[in-house]
């Protein structure tokens, strides 16, 4: 935490957003080769080294298909994305 703390405000959001734009076009391909299935999902976060969770949230976000992911936690909804395709929820 304490790099953190001595770096210019929005450094790491700046950082953090050209590393992010860079692998979309990367990731966008994946998530299109990969096919709807959680498997996928899985394959996807060991590739990039990424959480279940956070990939699972891009992939839905990034699928040209309708597709939602929904993490549910004590019977409450932890976290939710959807696709482009997918209606809104209400």
């Amino acid at each position: 935490m304490r790099l953190y703390a001595r770096r210019p405000p929005g450094d790491i959001a700046r950082r953090l957003h050209r590393r992010t734009a860079a692998a979309l076009p990367v990731v966008q391909a994946r998530v299109d080769s990969a096919g709807t299935r959680l498997a996928a999902i899985g394959e996807l976060a060991d590739e990039f080294d990424a959480s279940l969770l956070s990939t699972g949230s891009r992939f839905a976000t990034f699928s040209r298909e309708l597709c939602a992911f929904v993490v549910s936690e004590g019977g409450k909804i932890r976290c939710s994305a959807r696709s482009a395709r997918a209606p809104p929820s209400g």
